[in-house]
């Protein structure tokens, strides 16, 4: 008799306000996993937002091993698919793990029983997947070892948490300065990708630059403008910019 078992298995719930009826398969670049399983818990109902991780393990030696390549992969498998679907994942906790019994043997399978939570009467439905976003999502998985530590994933990924408009529009732009390295740059590649964005004519120099940047330069250095005003100009870019900053991203690591 083998002293390993045959396999094992992790379980997470989250919440993310994403709508896709069918399960989520994925491969990823550890040898000790099977394929991790993505699926939102209750399918019909779009306005529930609880979903599913489950990470199904290959031969393991005990159930801390079955938690230990849980806790390995947990943060960059939620960290890619965050970034992928471009929406946060939040209340991340461990439900569940088991492993598969060696012949002859009892099976050992525990349920961790999640906080109850208290949710308003006022829901909104989440948006529903494509097939693109899918698609993408398994081809950045695949890569998950040497995408797990990304910073500019990580920041992307940490940003769209942040509920704060101003700090999340600073690190979007943040992502796409460290790409491109100065602002003309920055500029340069928002026309090339977004070529409806709107541009102003700097007060500094008197050249033009994009909304992005404005908005960014009246946060950083520029006190004449009335903070209201700079702020209220975040929050209705604020979803374009996230975009350039996701193609951005792409763009580097694809």
């Amino acid at each position: 008799m083998t002293d390993k078992y045959p396999g094992g298995h992790i379980e997470y719930l989250f919440e993310m306000h994403v709508n896709h009826r069918e399960s989520i398969h994925c491969k990823i670049d550890d040898s000790r996993i099977k394929e991790i399983i993505i699926k939102k818990l209750l399918p019909d109902d779009q306005f529930d937002n609880k979903w599913q991780l489950i990470i199904t393990c290959s031969e393991v030696s005990s159930i801390e091993e079955v938690d230990c390549i849980g806790a390995e992969n947990k943060n960059g498998i939620i960290n890619l698919l965050s970034f992928m679907l471009k929406t946060s994942v939040n209340n991340i906790s461990r439900t569940g793990h088991g492993i598969i019994p060696r012949e002859g043997e009892c099976a050992q399978c525990h349920v961790i029983m999640p906080a109850l939570t208290c949710h308003a009467v006022g829901k909104s439905g989440g948006r529903k997947l494509n097939e693109s976003e899918i698609h993408g999502l398994g081809k950045l998985l695949i890569r998950s070892k040497s995408l797990k530590d990304n910073p500019l994933v990580n920041i992307f990924s940490y940003a769209i948490q942040i509920e704060e408009p101003v700090v999340q529009f600073m690190l979007l732009y943040l992502i796409i300065y460290e790409i491109y390295k100065d602002q003309k740059s920055v500029d340069k590649f928002i026309m090339q990708v977004a070529p409806n964005t709107i541009q102003v004519t700097s007060p500094h120099n008197k050249k033009q630059e994009t909304i992005f940047t404005k908005l960014r330069n009246e946060i950083t250095h520029r006190v004449g403008t009335p903070p209201d005003d700079t702020r209220n100009g975040i929050i209705g870019n604020l979803h374009g910019l996230r975009e350039i900053a996701h193609t951005a991203i792409m763009s580097q690591i694809i």
